[in-house]
């Protein structure tokens, strides 16, 4: 198995990762193991490629994505293929009829993306949680 030397290490951080491997229970070695690898795992990325523009995933958001209410995620899976299939019809979007709103469009996206932010903040009360869901369907409103 591989070696690995430090040189310069800073002896305050030494101090703090030696007390830190006691309170674990582990070895000094080991809690060094461990410390590396949650911040390359923290830092594993996959690049998507969509048509000609690249997505950055972080490993977190495929694993939100794994959590995720399947029912949720086939509800918005049909909508986007909705959309896209007026898009790709041709012409404009939309008929005069049932006209898309665009601007509604956007602060839809914004709006369900904040809501999953709100909903994984677990410091914030089910009353302040309520409140700012209020506040965002205001905002999609347009209000």
């Amino acid at each position: 198995m591989p070696a690995l030397q430090v040189r310069d290490f800073p002896e305050d951080v030494y101090q703090r990762l030696k007390e830190q491997a006691k309170l674990d229970r582990r070895s000094l070695s080991q809690e060094v193991i461990y410390f590396i690898m949650k911040g390359l795992d923290a830092r594993d990325e996959t690049y998507v490629k969509v048509g000609d523009r690249v997505f950055r995933e972080t490993r977190a958001s495929w694993l939100r994505e794994l959590e995720e209410d399947p029912e949720e995620r086939e509800r918005r899976a049909r909508k986007r293929k909705e959309l896209f299939a007026r898009i790709n019809a041709g012409g404009p979007v939309g008929s005069q009829d049932d006209p898309i709103d665009t601007a509604r469009l956007v602060r839809e996206g914004r709006a369900e993306r904040d809501r999953q932010i709100i909903e994984s903040l677990s410091f914030i009360s089910d009353e302040d949680k309520r409140a700012m869901y209020a506040e965002l369907d205001a905002y999609v409103r347009g209000e």
